[in-house]
């Protein structure tokens, strides 16, 4: 069975809205990929924070 084609106007929105979900989409995987590197930013800080703490009874403090 043929589909008839979608009138011009109607094509035009469709591509539009797809164009503006792509680009959603990649803000969102970008928002996604900053929040993971701060994550590890942060991680790395602590770990480096725990690892460098001095020690106050070894000092006798």
């Amino acid at each position: 069975m043929l589909v008839p084609a979608p009138a011009p106007a109607l094509e035009q929105e469709l591509a539009l809205e797809l164009e503006l979900a792509f680009e959603q989409e990649l803000e969102l995987e970008l928002e996604l990929e900053l929040e993971l590197e701060l994550e590890l930013e942060l991680e790395l800080a602590l770990e480096l924070e725990l690892e460098f703490e001095p020690d106050f009874q070894c000092l006798g403090w």
